[in-house]
């Protein structure tokens, strides 16, 4: 499956994804080379010379079908760098003389499984309805010794990836310049699982990671929490096959085939709903029929709809599932499967995208992947849910509820005080002095700082019967207030007082 991530117009985009499933079918490829995208986790394992690849394609297991792994390249228009290894599946559905060569490690690759003229769909016997299917993995998955998979679901997921990776528009956090760098892809490669998920994952839980689920019984599946989680994929990807089909062979009338169907499906969801119309117009497949007929077909209940080429009902896929380790000797224990202890009933697919599941379509969803918010009314980054202050942008809490944004509150943690005028680390409600960094507090009420106060806790220090505040020599008494200079300062305690000895007076430059 390839996407030609530049420019972003109709036509791009349509040749964009329907080159990417023509090469996941065995066309096209490119040797250019390009940014490599890193796995989200830095660590790597210890890495051998050569390890093999295991897993399967599934919808259901593709038996004797062409495998391929590519070293990842962003600049290529199929993702396709240099091929690594090919190789095929067996009878059995499983891949078989796949390697992984040593200097890949931290490294995301892509794996193609598609269908060639002696291909069989395990469970039916003939040739399978999708014939191309791709994911995106780590080698670490790989030297870790984890079977990878591909389904229509990863091939959905990867591609939309591909398409909306340097995209601006939510929920997708490109920067729109163009090129596909290893962040944007990285992010956009979750993002696009999600909303698959959402839309045509028939039930699965939103946190259901795509790209490293495992579709059919392993030796590796040894519980009830394992089976379950085949049963709810298996599901997933029958009930999407189910859905192609019909719009293949009867919405479509036959006119498109079910792997045109899927590479529609990927192009219609760009915009984030399934309406026949991609972010850059018609969706040229479902161009002849109507909208209804589209979304009637995707939402339809499929549990008693039977899977392509079988007689094996979706709600009963449990069966199928264990049967086919028959074919696949798998060994593992189906018997929760076979005696009904594990029951799964799909879901109804959805035609708008809503990754949190909060009811709010991702296309108008502030934050498209949190449940708890999707408003940002004052776009500040915090949703109005959270945020103590939707209409200010310049804040978003308040501690301890006074009303005042933290931000802006110099005692955040106070709900008394919220301002402090004059900085001196006491707020201006408990401040007598608020507007004198040297005075807090005034013990006695008389109007002079304790700081500066002599006698702090007395009114009148001196008794003489006047308010120190009013009085102009606190520390002196001096009942008659007596100024001879008027300076403010009373005689008893004014230093600038002409002193005088005698007849002879000190006038600051002469004696006289």
């Amino acid at each position: 499956m390839t996407l030609n991530i530049k420019p972003r117009n109709a036509l791009a985009v349509a040749v964009a994804v329907a080159s990417f499933m023509l090469t996941a079918c065995g066309g096209g490829g490119s040797s250019s080379s390009g940014e490599t995208p890193q796995p989200n986790d830095p660590s790597t394992p210890d890495e051998p010379s050569l390890t093999n690849v295991s897993g399967a394609g599934v919808k259901g297991p593709l038996a004797n079908a062409d495998v391929a792994l590519y070293s990842l390249d962003l600049a290529a228009t199929d993702l396709r760098g240099e091929t690594i290894s090919t190789a095929s599946t067996g009878s059995n559905s499983f891949i078989q003389g796949l390697t992984l060569p040593e200097g890949y490690a931290g490294q995301q690759l892509l794996l193609v499984i598609s269908a060639n003229d002696g291909t069989t769909d395990i469970n039916t016997g003939s040739a399978p309805i999708i014939t191309s299917l791709a994911n995106v993995i780590s080698a670490d998955t790989i030297i870790a010794g984890n079977e990878v998979y591909a389904t229509p679901l990863t091939t959905m997921a990867v591609g939309l990836a591909t398409a909306k990776a340097d995209s601006t528009s939510s929920p997708y956090s490109g920067n729109g310049d163009g090129d596909l760098s290893a962040a944007e892809f990285t992010a956009a490669l979750q993002v696009a699982a999600g909303q698959v998920v959402s839309t045509l994952g028939f039930g699965l839980d939103a946190s259901f990671d795509l790209y490293t689920a495992v579709p059919l019984v392993t030796a590796d599946t040894t519980d009830t929490a394992d089976l379950t989680s085949v049963v709810g994929y298996r599901q997933a990807i029958e009930s999407l096959a189910v859905v192609v089909n019909d719009l293949s062979e009867n919405v479509l009338s036959g006119a498109s085939s079910s792997d045109d169907v899927l590479a529609a499906l990927v192009e219609d969801m760009t915009d984030g709903d399934i309406d026949g119309q991609s972010e850059s117009g018609a969706v040229s497949v479902f161009s002849s029929v109507s909208t209804a007929a589209v979304q009637d077909s995707v939402t339809q209940d499929v549990s008693q709809m039977t899977i392509p080429g079988t007689t094996t009902t979706i709600s009963d896929i449990e069966s199928l599932i264990a049967e086919e380790t028959d074919t696949t000797a798998v060994t593992s224990s189906t018997t929760e499967l076979e005696d009904g202890s594990i029951d799964s009933t799909p879901g109804t697919a959805e035609v708008v995208s809503d990754i949190d599941g909060d009811g709010v379509a991702d296309s108008e969803d502030a934050f498209p992947e949190d449940d708890s918010e999707w408003l940002d009314s004052d776009g500040d980054g915090t949703g109005d849910n959270a945020d103590a202050f939707d209409d200010d942008p310049t804040e978003t809490t308040d501690s301890d509820d006074d009303g005042y944004g933290d931000n802006s509150d110099a005692f955040p943690d106070d709900p008394d005080e919220y301002l402090d005028s004059d900085s001196d680390g006491t707020g201006d409600n408990a401040d007598a002095f608020d507007d004198d960094p040297t005075e807090t507090t005034d013990t006695d009420s008389d109007g002079i700082g304790d700081n500066s106060d002599p006698y702090p806790d007395n009114s009148d220090g001196d008794a003489d019967d006047i308010e120190d505040g009013s009085d102009n020599c606190p520390t002196v008494a001096n009942a008659g207030q007596e100024d001879e200079d008027g300076n403010g300062i009373g005689d008893a305690c004014d230093s600038d007082e002409n002193a005088v000895w005698g007849e002879t007076n000190w006038n600051e430059s002469n004696w006289q």
